[in-house]
């Protein structure tokens, strides 16, 4: 639930990116170490960690887990006794390494991050109310019987008060079901337009 990790996600970014990390024990001097850490997280939630979506934050991979596996008349206590049985047998540990070993990643980069679907799916739960409502604004188009363009939004030179905007905003949140992300005054929303850049 990101209204729960938001708290610590400024911990998170710093142990995902940081060389060094600090361990700061009650009363004792705060000491700096090597960061070795990897981090993986699991969650029923869509969106299950904040993402911050508008300075294109590169941490994260994120991946939905089969269900093939939850059908416990299939994979029982038995099934998973016996899997976890194999997977410490040292026969299945060597065949693993061997596996491991003979793996071409020789077109492996580790800076090329995976966009997942599901990766897709949680930042799609966190763009701002506002942004969906510019972008809906912006391509917005009406057609008429024949199928021509009768309304198009995307205007390169056309000019809109703030104030004209801001009511636009209001109804596309009615019309939507959303609650604002704003308080109800011009000045407020004209704010965030410019933070969103």
């Amino acid at each position: 639930d990101t209204t729960k990790t938001v708290d610590y996600e400024s911990y998170i970014k710093t142990c995902i990116t940081e060389d060094m990390i600090t361990i700061n024990s009650k009363n004792l001097q705060p000491i700096y170490i090597n960061n070795y850490s990897n981090m993986i997280g699991t969650s029923n939630k869509p969106n299950c960690i904040s993402i911050d979506v508008t300075s294109k934050d590169r941490r994260h991979v994120i991946f939905e887990a089969s269900d093939i596996y939850l059908d416990a008349s299939k994979y029982g206590d038995d099934f998973w006794t016996k899997l976890t049985n194999h997977f410490n047998k040292p026969e299945f540990i060597a065949c693993l390494y061997d596996k491991l070993n003979t793996r071409d990643i020789s077109n492996f980069n580790p800076t090329q991050r995976i966009i997942t679907t599901a990766y897709i799916n949680c930042i799609q739960t966190q763009i701002p109310i506002i942004s969906l409502f510019i972008e809906n604004y912006l391509y917005k188009k009406s057609y008429d019987k024949d199928g021509l363009i009768i309304n198009d939004y995307f205007k390169k030179d056309q000019e809109i008060t703030i104030k004209e905007l801001y009511n636009l905003y209001d109804n596309y949140i009615f019309k939507h079901g959303h609650n604002p992300d704003y308080k109800k005054n011009t000045n407020v929303f004209s704010r965030n337009l410019t933070a969103l850049d």
